[in-house]
Order: structure tokens, then sequence, then C-alpha cells
């Protein structure tokens, strides 16, 4: 079988090489039509971690490109709590990526990925600069910062964590120092940082696809909560969700993780997280059935 070139795109810190493996080992597993390039845009990784990942994505037979990025350059962008300055890079890859890449696929380390995405990857962008999925929390019927941004309301706001970029165009469009400049311009604005700017900048020219392609792992209400583990034996070892996305602060690998779909982390994770990750997750497990079987007693 002849593999078709893929193009990943992952901006992090440090902190987030563990996760990132598991998310790149349920990629590479589940896309084995795909030769993998992967690009990571990083400002302060150490060599010795980088070198560790590179040995990591060659075992799969794929390719790493490492891309430095200035350390202060957004050093004074908003943030918010569990989300790092590096978010932004994504939004440069016109100026950093080779002008051979038209397409690309950034990706969350804070996600697995559950089934082929080739669909996807290639899907017809048509005049779209970007493509991603609907944000279920910012798309509720009234949401006063999707007004602020000054989205119309027939527009959807997009959760950035899984972002189709159409690179080629995406270099007509704008470059590095007009991205800067919108930045502090809308410093106020942006409550969740570069996926604001997609979201006000780009509205014009997003295609919106399916929320399989980026599931949110959160409860929206405990009504859902006490219902899923009878929905999950229903459900049990189908792929309905292509991408599922560990949104916010709580995350399958931190002590009391609970949200939704942890079976499919650990399926990942036992085969290339390190111990006290997997001893993490493992836990995980037993608090959310006992806290479970509380509420519905």
């Amino acid at each position: 079988m002849k593999h078709q070139n893929m193009n990943i795109l992952v901006t992090l810190d440090e902190n987030y090489l563990s996760p990132l493996r598991v998310m790149l080992h349920s990629l590479f597993v589940n896309n084995k039509w795909a030769y993998i390039h992967v690009y990571l845009m990083h400002s302060s990784i150490p060599d010795i971690k980088l070198k560790e990942l590179e040995k990591f994505i060659k075992s799969y037979q794929h390719t790493l490109k490492i891309i430095k990025v200035k350390d202060d350059i957004f050093e004074d962008a908003p943030k918010r709590l569990h989300i790092t300055k590096e978010t932004y890079y994504r939004l440069l890859v016109m100026d950093y990526l080779d002008e051979r890449i038209e397409r690309i696929l950034y990706l969350d380390p804070d996600l697995i990925v559950n089934d082929s995405i080739k669909s996807f990857y290639h899907c017809n962008m048509e005049h779209a600069i970007f493509a991603g999925a609907a944000d279920s929390f910012m798309n509720q019927k009234y949401n006063p910062h999707k007004q602020s941004l000054g989205l119309p309301t027939t527009k959807t706001y997009i959760n950035a964590g899984v972002l189709l970029i159409n690179v080629k165009k995406l270099r007509r469009f704008t470059d590095t120092n007009k991205i800067i400049d919108e930045i502090y311009n809308n410093y106020d604005k942006l409550k969740v940082q570069d996926q604001d700017l997609v979201n006000m900048l780009f509205y014009p020219y997003i295609k919106i696809v399916s929320n399989r392609f980026n599931r949110d792992a959160n409860f929206q209400n405990m009504k859902e909560r006490w219902e899923y583990p009878l929905i999950r034996l229903k459900q049990c070892f189908q792929k309905q969700n292509i991408i599922i996305h560990y949104l916010g602060p709580q995350k399958p690998w931190k002590k009391n993780y609970g949200g939704k779909f942890l079976i499919e982390y650990w399926k990942y994770a036992r085969k290339v997280s390190d111990r006290k990750m997997k001893k993490i997750v493992k836990a995980n497990f037993k608090t959310w059935m006992y806290d479970w079987i509380k509420v519905t007693d």
C-alpha cells in the first residue's frame, strides 16, 4: 500500500511531552495509511527531551521537524492558568513552515485520535482557511463572550484544539506581525487566547466539521453524568468519536479526573506512558466508579 503524506502540527512546552506521546501513539496506530510528518513548535524544551521524542516518533517510521520560536514573542500575550503562550504558535505557521506545505492539521496534546482521520484531513476546504468543530459551550443560545468578539449570531464558534489549516491561503491573508498586532489590539477581549483570535478574525473563512472530530470529554450537566455508565455499556468498543478532546483543567493523567472517555484514554496511555502517569489514570477509574455508585444509590 502506498502511503500518503500527512502533516501534523503540535505546539507545547516540556510539561505536555508525556500526554503528547499518548496522543501521537493513538494517531499513529489508527492512521497507518499515512506517512506522518510531525512539526513541533516550541521555545524552551531541552534538547535531550527533543531527542527522546524524535526517537519515539521514528520508532513508528514517522518524522519529527523541530521549529524553535523566540521565547519572548508572546510573553505578554493574554494567558489562562492551564494554557501557555505556546498555544499562540499555531498562528505563525505561514512564516515558520516550508513554503511547499499547503495543509497541516493542528492537534492539542490533550486528546486521542480513536480512528482514521483520512476523510477529515483530505476534506474539501473550498475557500476556508481553517476547518474545525463547534465548541459546545461557546455556542449556547446566549453567550456574551461570543458576542463581545463580534461574531454574527449565525456564525459558529469553533474549538481550535483540532484545527485543519489551509497554510497556502493563510499566507495570502496575514503574517506574523499582523497576528501579533491583533493580539495586543484586542488584549481585553481574548479570554480563550488564540482560539478567540481564530474565531474573531477568520469566521468568514471557517469550515465547520462534525463534532466526531473533536468530541468534548466534559460532562455538560449532572443528568449526563448519572446516565453515562449505562450509555457506555451500550456503546462499548464503538468508535463513534474519532477524536476525543480532554478540554479544560481536568485531565485523565491528573488525580481525581471526573470527565468522560477514561477507558479510551487508558487504552492508549497504558502502551506508552510512564509509571507515574499509568498509576494516576488507573486510580481515576476507581474514584470515578465509586462516585457514580454513591450518586445512584
